[in-house]
């Protein structure tokens, strides 16, 4: 295999300006197989001899930079785990060479691992809340971070508004702030905002006493909830689905929370153009952020549906469309992250609507037309991982180098 560094550099004239959320490409079928290969929903691990794997999970979270997915926690109450129900343990899933690593962690390490949120900022990855198990009788309220090239855990010590103990909440970060809403102790759920500032490590609590929506006085503060997920454009944080052991909601009014005014609205969402119908309720699903879209996709109604649908929120206009992909199995707890190149991961949750089975897959999905730089590496990644693997140590890359086989520098930094 011999690539050549002018092979990854611009992008395709041809697949310029689309995006995964098109509808089906028209054309030749071959053109339209091309596009859907593309931009379909698959499973992106795969089985390597004497490699260890993740067992089954859900609960957990994972997030990703240009070359690796990590997946902190997750619960299952059928596992191999040393410690009860719950994984106390950091993964990372190499995209390049589809292999799992389990990275070393000290006594540092959050023991609340359900329900947390965690999110990437350059090289650490900041763990907040959770619960242990039985959930909900240990809560935290801690903020961990895990420095990726030292492998060490450091709790943070901050102050301020300190929220209450919770899991279940959302964690977003918009403008060097973290925004945390929601939640639940198992027993009382609610959707109180507090806004973290990194230069003070202060908690502020922004929950409004009173929320004004335009043409009207009133509260505009919506109901209690966990398991919901956030995006964000302007100075707006929107809240989609979520909900309590009782109820799930919908997603044809989606509460809107000001980060300038530190107001809430409720704002109507439009209907696919093409169906005329909205997202089902749900709760326990997931979602990503991609541009100014956001990915909604799985989860449960709280009954006995569980789903694998596929929608695409603008969040220029609030319209909500049903994408023709979808996930490859029925799932709710699992949890996703995006890549800076605009793909899409999904890992683990439960995939039996009474909770007894859970899942250990990786699904990936472009979200954009990548540029031909990433698409060739794409393809290189799909078509030969183990190839790939071999070249994790500098002598192989060499020993390779020597026959003839070239990646630029960039890509030899996603393999470790």
């Amino acid at each position: 295999m011999a690539v050549r560094n002018n092979m990854f550099r611009g992008r395709s004239p041809a697949l310029a300006g689309r995006s995964g959320g098109d509808e089906r490409q028209s054309g030749s079928r071959g053109g339209a197989r091309n596009y859907q290969s593309i931009f379909a929903c698959v499973l992106a691990d795969l089985k390597l001899k004497n490699s260890e794997k993740p067992q089954p999970r859900s609960g957990h979270r994972i997030a990703a930079d240009e070359g690796n997915l990590y997946s902190f926690g997750g619960y299952n109450p059928a596992g191999r785990q040393r410690e009860g129900s719950l994984y106390r343990e950091l993964w990372k899933f190499n995209l390049a060479t589809k292999r799992w690593t389990l990275l070393k962690h000290g006594d540092s390490c959050p023991e609340e691992t359900a329900s947390h949120s965690m999110l990437l900022m350059g090289s650490s990855l900041l763990v907040a809340f959770g619960t242990g198990f039985p959930f909900g009788e240990k809560c935290s309220n801690q903020l961990h971070v895990y420095h990726i090239p030292s492998a060490k855990w450091q709790t943070v010590t901050c102050g301020g508004d300190m929220p209450s103990p919770r899991y279940g909440q959302s964690m977003t970060l918009k403008d060097g702030s973290v925004f945390v809403m929601g939640g639940t102790t198992g027993f009382n759920y609610n959707m109180k905002v507090y806004r973290l500032n990194f230069e003070t490590l202060h908690w502020e609590d922004t929950s409004p006493s009173t929320s004004v929506f335009p043409g009207q006085d009133g509260d505009e503060t919506p109901a209690p909830r966990y398991r919901h997920e956030v995006a964000t454009s302007g100075n707006w944080l929107y809240v989609l689905g979520g909900g309590t052991a009782q109820i799930c909601f919908n997603f044809e009014v989606v509460p809107s929370y000001n980060t300038q005014t530190k107001k809430w609205a409720n704002m109507t969402a439009q209907p696919c153009p093409r169906t005329g119908q909205f997202p089902p309720a749900r709760k326990f699903h997931a979602a990503v952020q991609h541009a100014n879209f956001a990915y909604m996709f799985g989860g449960f109604d709280g009954d006995a549906i569980m789903f694998n649908d596929i929608w695409r929120l603008d969040l220029s206009n609030l319209q909500w469309t049903k994408m023709w992909q979808t996930l490859p199995q029925e799932i709710y707890f699992h949890t996703a992250t995006t890549t800076p190149a605009g793909c899409m991961y999904v890992f683990g949750g439960v995939t039996t609507a009474n909770g007894a089975t859970r899942s250990n897959h990786v699904f990936k999905m472009w979200l954009t037309m990548p540029t031909l730089q990433e698409l060739v590496w794409d393809r290189i990644c799909e078509k030969h991982p183990k190839l790939l693997a071999n070249l994790e140590t500098p002598a192989n890359r060499a020993a390779m180098r020597a026959q003839g086989i070239m990646l630029p520098r960039l890509f030899y930094s996603r393999l470790d």
